[in-house]
């Protein structure tokens, strides 16, 4: 027990587990000794058949929140088991509900009292801790918490806050200068877009200082994983020419980093606005571009609606 004690969260599902099995093996043992045919797994359709008399297999998996098939196979025990029938519905043929057998409802008149005891039991045992006794309402509470955000997202979300932490935003830097080619290559590859500026990509200092130009690195480590490219479209007014995320690294709020360091160089040097334009079929980069704060200006038609431009701007304070 001390282990599991130990380890805390890290094995919070195995110890409902554990603790789950305990309960469980306990409760078939009570119907045993009581000898009672009832099987623990028969608990959820029986208290439902007594409360609501007659349902279908969609409205127990609805209520219970498990699967269509899983309800079927335990029908499919309780009917084998003479338990429960299936009847028409008077209101639409074309379902079937299920009811209680005579042999089912005899057996479901046994049932109550075990249950009061059962319930009994358990609350008299969750009184005997300081903080038990709030178990119930802190396992619903756990349960919509699940339900806002699974596990798996929250882990997920914070190992890439741990590997966003690894990431720098830095000017372009001579060292990064293939994956930084690798990029741009892929943009315009992805983005099917006119070949940019050759010299950007085979003299990028040169093109950078002759220019004047921002351009900007995401790295990790040696690898650059990301770049944005800012060249003056007019006096005090930017635009981004090239914009790109390393595949491995989109929606991990790099291009959101990248675009807020932007915006700080683009304030130092005194810019006003800073303008992309980007084809209406890349949805993403245009819900990101919006999130951090640039507004649609306008749309220009291109050959056909998926080339179609739009212009967003951002006003720089």
């Amino acid at each position: 027990m001390n282990f599991y004690r130990r380890v805390e969260e890290l094995i919070f599902g195995t110890r409902l587990k554990r603790l789950s099995e305990k309960f469980l093996m306990d409760v078939a043992r009570i119907y045993k000794s009581l000898d009672i045919p009832f099987e623990v797994s028969w608990f959820p359709i029986f208290y439902l058949l007594n409360e609501r008399k007659s349902l279908s297999i969609t409205e127990i998996a609805n209520e219970l929140g498990i699967t269509h098939s899983a309800i079927s196979q335990m029908v499919n025990s309780l009917e084998r088991n003479g338990l429960i029938k299936f009847v028409g519905d008077r209101n639409d043929r074309r379902r079937r509900l299920i009811c209680f057998t005579p042999k089912g409802s005899r057996l479901m008149s046994l049932l109550p009292p075990i249950w009061r005891a059962i319930k009994f039991s358990m609350r008299e045992m969750f009184m005997e801790g300081v903080n038990s006794s709030n178990i119930l309402q802190a396992l619903d509470e756990i349960e919509d918490s699940i339900e806002r955000e699974s596990l798996y997202s929250r882990v997920i979300t914070e190992i890439d806050k741990d590997r966003l932490g690894k990431i720098d935003i830095i000017p372009y830097q001579k060292g990064y200068h293939e994956s930084f080619k690798n990029l741009i290559l892929s943009w315009i590859i992805d983005s099917k877009s006119e070949p940019i500026d050759s010299d950007l990509i085979n003299n990028t200092e040169k093109k950078i200082a002759g220019d004047n130009m921002i351009v900007l690195l995401a790295r990790v480590g040696k690898d650059c994983i990301g770049t944005i490219v800012t060249a003056e479209a007019e006096k005090e007014v930017a635009e981004i020419k090239c914009f790109v995320v390393d595949r491995d690294w989109q929606n991990r709020k790099v291009g959101a980093r990248l675009l807020e360091e932007l915006i700080l160089r683009l304030k130092e040097q005194d810019y006003i606005k800073v303008r992309i334009r980007v084809e209406r079929r890349f949805t993403n980069a245009i819900r990101l571009l919006r999130n951090s704060g640039f507004l649609l200006k306008s749309l220009r038609d291109g050959s056909n609606s998926e080339s179609m431009e739009v212009l967003l701007e951002y006003e720089i304070k």
